[in-house]
C-alpha cells in the first residue's frame, strides 16, 4: 500500500521543481521524477491499528501536542485514554476535555500522574492501569543551546525525556501487549531536528535523533510480534507554549536558533496546529504508516533531500545568523 501523504507531497514537490527546470526533459525524469516516485512508492508501512474500543496511553498529555493526541483518540472512539504527566491538576483538566470529545457514553479518561523518566515510578503506575493497546510516547523537554552552554545534567535530562522515558514505557508494556493478542501500536513523537545537523541545539536535537533511531529499530524488533510502530516527525507546531519564556519552557532564545529555512515557514503561517498534527499522527496509526511527516509539504521534500544529500540540506539550514554564537 502506498503512503498517500508521501505520494501526494512528493508529487507536489516534483511539480514545483519541474516548473523551475532548466534541464532537458529526459534528464529531469531520470534525476528527479524517477527517484521521487520511487521514494513515494517505497514508503514503509507498519501494522494498521483502529483506535475504536482501544485503551490509549499518552505521555506528556497535560497540554500541547500530548493533550491534542489524547483528545483526538477520544474523538476516534477510544474506550479509555490514559493521561500521563507529572502534574495531577493539569491532567484532571485535560481529562474533562477528553471526556467532552468522546464519541460514546462508556468512555473513560484515566488520570495517571507519573514522572516517566523514573522506571520504578512507571512500573508502579502500570500495575494500577488497565491493559494498554496503544502507547504514545510524546513526553519531551529541553532548551536549544550550544554544547558549551549545556551542562551535563541538562544533557542527561534531555536524553531521559524523551528517549529513555519512551524506552522504559515501551519495554514494560510490550509483554502485556503480546499477551493480549490484540491490535497494538506504539507511536514515538520527535521533531524535524532529528533529520539534519544544524547549530545551537546539540542536546535537544541529539535526543530527537535518538528517538528516530529508537523508532527505526523498534519497528523491526516488534514486527514479528505483530505490534505496529509509527514515528511522528513534526516541524514547529503552532499554538503551543513550548517556546515561551515561562518557567520550564524552552524560551524565545531557543526559538531564535531554529534555522531560517524553517522560520520562514513559521512566518508565513504554514505550520500545523496541535490539532492538525494529532490528526495526522493518528491517521498514521489507523492507516499503517510507519512514518508521519508534518507538515508534509515541508518535511517530505526535506527528508528526501536529507536522505540523499544531507550536506546540501545542512548548507540551507546554515544560511542566516540563526544559532550563531554571539562572540
Amino acid at each position: 500500500m502506498v503512503n498517500t501523504q508521501v505520494a501526494v507531497s512528493a508529487a507536489t514537490a516534483v511539480g514545483l521543481i519541474y516548473s523551475m527546470r532548466t534541464c532537458e526533459w529526459m534528464t529531469f525524469v531520470a534525476l528527479v521524477i524517477v527517484p521521487g516516485v520511487l521514494y513515494a512508492l517505497l514508503a514503509e508501512q507498519t501494522k494498521a491499528t483502529k483506535l475504536r474500543g482501544k485503551t490509549v496511553l499518552v505521555t506528556g498529555s497535560s497540554s500541547g501536542l500530548g493533550l491534542a493526541l489524547a483528545r483526538e483518540a477520544a474523538k476516534r472512539g477510544a474506550a479509555k485514554v490514559v493521561l500521563a504527566s507529572r502534574t495531577k491538576a493539569a491532567l484532571e483538566a485535560a481529562a474533562k476535555l477528553c471526556a467532552g470529545d468522546a464519541t460514546h457514553g462508556s468512555f473513560e479518561a484515566v488520570v495517571a500522574p507519573c514522572d516517566v523518566t523514573k522506571p520504578d515510578d512507571v512500573r508502579a503506575l502500570l500495575k494500577e492501569l488497565p491493559p494498554v493497546d496503544v502507547l504514545v510516547n510524546n513526553a519531551g523537554a529541553g532548551a536549544w543551546k550550544h554544547v558549551e552552554e549545556t551542562t551535563p545534567e541538562e544533557a542527561y535530562g534531555m536524553m531521559a525525556c524523551p528517549y529513555q522515558a519512551a524506552f522504559t514505557m515501551t519495554s514494560l508494556l510490550v509483554p502485556t501487549m503480546v499477551a493480549r493478542a490484540t491490535d497494538c501500536h506504539v507511536v514515538n513523537v520527535t521533531s524535524a531536528a532529528s533529520e539534519v545537523g544544524f547549530r545551537g541545539a546539540v542536546g535537544y536535537a541529539t535526543a530527537r535523533w535518538a528517538m528516530r533511531g529508537f523508532s527505526r529499530m523498534l519497528a523491526q524488533d516488534l514486527k514479528q510480534l505483530g505490534i505496529g510502530v509509527t514515528h511522528l516527525n513534526a516541524a514547529e507546531i503552532s499554538g503551543t507554549s513550548y517556546f515561551s519564556d515561562a518557567p520550564g519552557k524552552a524560551g524565545a532564545a531557543s526559538h531564535a536558533k531554529i534555522p531560517y529555512l524553517f522560520q520562514l515557514v513559521d512566518g508565513m503561517g504554514l505550520n500545523y496546529t496541535t490539532t492538525q498534527v494529532a490528526a495526522a499522527a493518528l491517521d498514521g496509526v489507523e492507516k499503517g504508516w510507519s512514518t508521519v511527516l508534518v507538515p508534509g509539504f515541508l518535511l517530505i521534500p526535506t527528508k528526501m533531500v536529507a536522505d540523499v544529500v544531507p550536506c546540501f540540506l545542512e548548507f540551507l539550514c546554515g544560511l542566516g545568523p540563526a544559532g550563531r554564537r554571539a562572540i
